[in-house]
């Protein structure tokens, strides 16, 4: 059970793979709290007591919000990629004539905001 659940999550997490980082870790959540639900309505789990679920709220907010997989998801989210194109005049002269040639390229640019 648990390598088909993987093997949809990971299906699931291909097709979304071109939105934001934010907009993954939401879907997901969402997901995977509607699932762990589902699956304690169908085990007739007991609802705990608020304070039970205040404190679980705290520890999964330290552990996965303020833990180091957050900086990182925060700073590949800072990080931009894009193309720089370029146009290059070369000016010369021979035979008594000038020529004037545009040549143009690009190349992927990586910067830190």
């Amino acid at each position: 059970g648990a390598t088909v659940c993987w093997g949809l999550e990971n299906n699931f997490t291909r097709k979304i793979s071109g939105k934001s980082t934010y907009e993954i870790v939401y879907i997901k959540g969402i997901g995977s709290g509607i699932g762990s639900f589902m699956v304690a309505l169908a085990l007739r789990e007991s609802i705990p007591v608020l304070s039970y679920i205040a404190i679980i709220m705290i520890l999964g907010f330290v552990a996965y919000g303020l833990g180091i997989g957050t900086v990182l998801i925060v700073r590949d989210t800072l990080i931009h990629s894009h193309k720089h194109a370029h146009t290059h005049l070369i000016r010369h002269t021979h035979d008594g004539s000038t020529h004037t040639h545009a040549i143009e390229h690009s190349h992927d640019h990586t910067c830190d905001s």
